[in-house]
């Protein structure tokens, strides 16, 4: 599955950014080459917990041993689509909370 994402880089900043649910791992890589981003690649391996949080705008957060990443999602985005797609790349449970 590839769609695109913010993803929160500072306390009220976002950047645009691609998420690509792949075997095992989840890319995200930068909308825009400038100014210079990482890309970030969540392996399954270093991969602690999911969650997704049910509000206005869904974010869905990553826990790993390196770091938190937290994805805002777009309104239309198939929410069951991604969540299958992840579980079943990363063979994870994703916590739902709500606000």
């Amino acid at each position: 599955m590839y769609t695109a994402v913010k993803l929160r880089t500072g306390f009220y900043e976002t950047t645009c950014y691609f998420m690509e649910v792949k075997n095992e791992q989840v890319v995200l890589s930068p909308c825009n080459p400038e100014p210079a981003r990482d890309t970030v690649i969540i392996d399954k391996d270093y991969l602690i917990s999911v969650f997704l949080t049910r509000s206005k705008l869904p974010e869905l957060s990553f826990e790993t041993t390196d770091g938190l990443y937290i994805c805002i999602l777009g309104p239309d985005l198939n929410i069951y689509k991604l969540l299958t797609s992840l579980e079943n790349a990363l063979d994870v449970k994703v916590v739902v909370r709500t606000p």
